[in-house]
């Protein structure tokens, strides 16, 4: 067959797709309105990231957390999960808790109602005291203890809080396992990100129209629920050797940040109250439970380390806040010895479930009603 044959249906073909592209890219530029950045806000210099403010995000949840439903998951304005704390200002006879730490804070995978700290909320304000409790959700997915005291002091330190409820262990633990870990959260991954983004929010986004009007509508794009999807991967990454760890020199950093915390609550005149890490690593573990561990280190970028590497972490971590309690006098819920090591509350190895929120939040309610302003 003569060349010219093919060559001239093939770039006809390229030359109209083109200029349909073209057209369909400038009518979406003129009648379209592109979906928001997305749920994470990283444009604060000092904070990693944070709930972006007013986001609203799809979520289809999955029956291995207890709930299986689709809901949105809704940013109040000034960037909390919350129905109750919605402005800065508070009014008098208003007692604001603010719960912070990782994603097993967060909860993103649980409708508001079903956050444990939205049930705190809900059992103070059950038992009818004098003060009208706001609680607001500040967690955020991968944040350390040195995360907490960024967003602590640069953002929830001007809402009013009274009380703040910190959740920390599992993050720092693993953060000290990657070759580039550092103590300010500086690692290659973080700021690259932390770049691109602000660099989209200040500058715009480089991405057509077109690329974001297909990731709109395609199925299940804006879906988050992807906990079955994160333990996929984590079967799916090639096997390494795993290594038994004993030493875990970053621990001083973790001890470090919490008594940074501790130390800026105090200056501000805040309640503090830190809260262990629950956590699924036992000896031993079943095959079901193993099978959940969906979050791994990935032999790429640092340590891969065993079972009883992560159970020993956990311990050490665990009791290294309770001595660091002790001695900056805050006070301590300690879940680690409230919250069974069982699937029916704990769906992978640290994020609740819905039964798992619900222990925590009696375990919570039930030591604040036992204090002031709560009781005499």
């Amino acid at each position: 067959m003569n060349r010219k044959h093919i060559l001239f249906p093939l770039l006809t073909l390229f030359l109209g797709l083109a200029l349909i592209a073209g057209l369909a890219e400038l009518y979406l530029r003129q009648f379209w309105t592109p979906p928001p950045l997305g749920l994470f806000d990283y444009s604060h210099p000092y904070i990693r990231n944070r709930f972006r403010p007013g986001a609203e995000i799809p979520v289809q949840g999955d029956e291995l957390t207890g709930y299986g439903g689709t809901f949105t998951l809704r940013c109040g304005p000034i960037g909390y999960r919350t129905d109750s704390v919605l402005s800065r200002e508070k009014e008098p006879g208003h007692y604001r808790i603010f719960f912070l730490g990782g994603s097993t804070t967060a909860c993103w995978y649980l409708p508001q109602e079903l956050t444990f700290s939205q049930k705190v909320q809900d059992l103070l304000n059950a038992a009818a005291g004098t003060h009208r409790v706001e609680c607001a959700n500040v967690g955020s997915d991968g944040h350390c203890v040195r995360d907490t005291f960024a967003i602590l002091n640069y953002d929830v330190a001007l809402a009013g809080p009274d009380c703040v409820v910190m959740l920390h262990g599992i993050n720092d633990l693993r953060a000290g396992l990657y070759e580039e870990y550092r103590p300010d959260g500086g690692e290659r991954k973080t700021q690259l990100r932390k770049a691109k983004a602000m660099y989209r929010e200040i500058f715009g986004d480089h991405y057509p129209m077109l690329y974001h009007w297909f990731r709109a509508v395609r199925p299940g794009a804006k879906e988050q629920g992807e906990i079955r999807r994160i333990i996929e991967k984590n079967r799916g990454r090639p096997s390494a050797p795993r290594k038994e760890i004993t030493e875990f020199p970053n621990l001083r950093w973790y001890e470090h940040w919490l008594r940074a915390s501790a130390g800026s609550c105090r200056g501000l005149g805040l309640r503090l109250i830190w809260m262990t890490q629950p956590s699924l690593y036992k000896e031993p573990m079943s095959a079901e439970e193993r099978d959940r561990l969906g979050i791994s280190i990935d032999p790429s970028d640092g340590q891969a380390p065993g079972i009883g590497t992560m159970l020993r972490g956990m311990e050490i971590y665990n009791e290294a806040t309770r001595r660091v309690a002790s001695e900056m006098g805050v006070e301590l819920i300690d879940l680690e010895r409230i919250v069974p090591k069982e699937l029916e509350f704990l769906y992978d190895e640290c994020h609740f479930t819905v039964k798992g929120a619900e222990l925590v939040a009696q375990a919570v309610s039930d030591h604040l009603m036992k204090t002031p302003p709560f009781a005499p």
